[in-house]
């Protein structure tokens, strides 16, 4: 049974098909470096869908890995509305659509790429399939 949470608990969670969780963990080629004031943005693609932003804060220290590299990354999951990159993007400003960001509190550089890639494809296909829908289950059904 899940404890109970306190409103200022519960804020910081994200829910999943009443699964609640505060971490994520991620695996993926970093594909793009950039600076979005004093945070450095990750750009991570794991080859399975859309790429996932990831957000470093200076204070945090963490080592920054470099374009091509395949990491591990821990961290706080959220949803932010990406900044307007044009005149199109600033007058729909509104109506951009929230993207999924992971607020990275460690990273690992991950040696032997190809073969932890396809590790961690594998590992996803079986979450999907097999443990995912058994949390989503016991996550609806109610305790007695």
């Amino acid at each position: 049974m899940l404890p109970t949470l306190s409103i200022a608990e519960s804020k910081r969670l994200r829910t999943s098909h009443g699964l609640e969780f505060k971490l994520a963990w991620v695996q993926g080629h970093v594909v793009s470096i950039g600076q979005e004031g004093s945070n450095t943005d990750l750009t991570i693609s794991d080859g399975s869908g859309p790429t996932l932003t990831v957000c470093l804060r200076p204070d945090v220290g963490l080592t920054l890995p470099e374009p091509g590299q395949y990491v591990l990354l821990v961290g706080r999951l959220g949803r932010r509305i990406p900044a307007a990159r044009g005149q199109e993007d600033e007058a729909a400003g509104k109506k951009r659509r929230k993207e999924w960001q992971l607020a990275a509190q460690k990273i690992k550089l991950l040696g032997g790429a190809v073969r932890r890639a396809e590790l961690w494809q594998q590992e996803v296909l079986m979450l999907h399939e097999t443990i995912y829908p058994t949390l989503v289950q016991r996550g609806l059904t109610p305790t007695q």
